[in-house]
């Protein structure tokens, strides 16, 4: 499966394997942000998410996933489906659609 974009919410590891799913690969966080800035970078980070050619993957700190989680489903607003990457070892993700 090859996406537009595959959205990452922060690079806490080897990165190298979204590669084979997008030459695109988006962080939404840098990873040295203090909780009360994630939302506006996630935000602004986000204005170019496509949920009909963009993946998700909640790789990161808890909090910032779950800020991430938020900001998506209100940018893509309620009833939307968005492609969530699961890490299923050994550097795999399998992509689901999951409704807003």
């Amino acid at each position: 499966m090859e996406f537009r974009k595959v959205f990452v919410v922060e690079p806490v590891h080897d990165t190298s394997v979204f590669k084979k799913y997008t030459s695109n690969v988006t962080f939404l966080l840098r990873g040295d942000e203090r909780a009360i800035d994630m939302q506006e970078r996630i935000r602004e980070n986000l204005s170019e998410f496509n949920p009909e050619q963009d993946a998700f993957i909640s790789m990161g700190r808890t909090t910032a996933c779950i800020i991430a989680g938020l900001e998506i489903s209100r940018f893509v607003g309620a009833g939307s489906k968005v492609k969530l990457g699961i890490f299923q070892g050994e550097g795999d993700y399998i992509f689901i659609e999951v409704e807003t």
